[in-house]
């Protein structure tokens, strides 16, 4: 297949010029190659530069790849089991009241499909990042929701990833950001890939905004805590053309010059469907009829199956910043 680029610049263009956004940047990866990059508008109102492949956004709940990532290093490693109860590393969860008296117990494997039965939170958790460990121990021991018996159905949650962090923490005995850093980003090359505003070049860093008033308004970045695992990273379009082209990498290429952190059986693990989410009706983009389209949550990331195989992705939504991945 050909790959029309001009039609890439028209779409983004667009969406700058309807007003959904101050500014955005896009590229496209072939082979685990960034063959095309560009930007629409600005990265901040006070500058007339337009984003890059190299401008660094919050990229929000794409960071969950990188925290199931690190969860599955550490089952390589002989660390942790995915089938290991929660309150094995977090006791402050063993008198959390379950739905049921026959409902099991929480496993790592619940918090990496979104099928703890924890009830999706979006709104509250965007706003929790900053929140401190000593907090978090707190809230978890003042009991938790569920909306469905753990195992058993698929639910977005944040807490359930924010709860793998702190297992990570735990199980490598240093903070879940330095895991990631060392494990991860540091052998990957991913420079631009960081948890806070302070880490970025300033000439590189875009803002967020909102939309307010029918004018956009900043917004402040918030700091690093317990919830940075459920969508803490910034990163750039160049450095995500390299965290894609490692998932894609795993089902071809050579396997012996493969260096990638993590295992490519465990990469293709990742991108299979492990908790099956009910068919829904989408919209066709020139207002036709909706089809319905199937898939599922692997690890960190979702499946979704097409009549040309299956289209792996992630989005992320975090106040002032919006951002998605996929890849066939």
């Amino acid at each position: 297949m050909k790959l029309d680029l001009n039609q890439v610049d028209a779409i983004f263009g667009a969406l700058v010029a309807s007003g959904h956004a101050p500014g955005v940047a896009y590229g496209v990866v072939v082979d685990g190659e960034l063959v095309h990059s560009g930007g629409a508008g600005v990265d901040r109102l006070d500058s007339d530069h337009t984003p890059d492949q190299n401008s660094v956004f919050r990229i929000a709940s794409l960071t969950k790849s990188f925290t199931a990532s690190v969860v599955l290093r550490l089952r390589d490693a002989g660390a942790l089991n995915l089938d290991d109860a929660v309150h094995t590393y977090l006791p402050e969860v063993a008198g959390v009241g379950l739905p049921t008296v026959d409902s099991p117990a929480l496993t790592i494997r619940h918090l990496l499909t979104m099928s703890a039965g924890l009830p999706t939170d979006d709104a509250w958790a965007d706003r929790q990042e900053s929140m401190t460990d000593d907090s978090f121990a707190e809230f978890l021991r003042g009991g938790i929701s569920f909306i469905s018996t753990p195992g058993t159905a698929f639910e977005y949650s944040n807490l359930g990833f924010a709860m793998l962090g702190r297992i990570i923490t735990r199980v490598a005995g240093r903070d879940y950001r330095d895991e990631v850093r060392s494990a991860l980003l540091g052998p990957l090359g991913m420079r631009r890939t960081v948890y806070t505003d302070e880490e970025v070049d300033a000439a590189q860093l875009t803002c967020g905004y909102r939309r307010a008033g029918g004018t956009w308004v900043p917004l402040p970045f918030d700091r690093p805590g317990v919830f940075s695992a459920i969508g803490g990273l910034y990163s750039s379009v160049a450095d995500l053309a390299t965290w894609v082209g490692g998932f894609t990498a795993a089902f071809s290429g050579n396997e012996e010059r493969d260096d990638h952190p993590l295992n490519r059986a465990t990469r293709r693990d990742m991108q299979q469907v492990q908790r099956f989410i009910p068919a829904t009706p989408v919209l066709s983009i020139d207002g036709g009829d909706a089809w319905a389209t199937s898939g599922g949550y692997g690890y960190g990331l979702f499946v979704e199956q097409h009549s040309t195989g299956p289209v792996i992705s992630h989005p992320g939504g975090y106040p002032g910043y919006g951002a998605h991945m996929r890849w066939s």
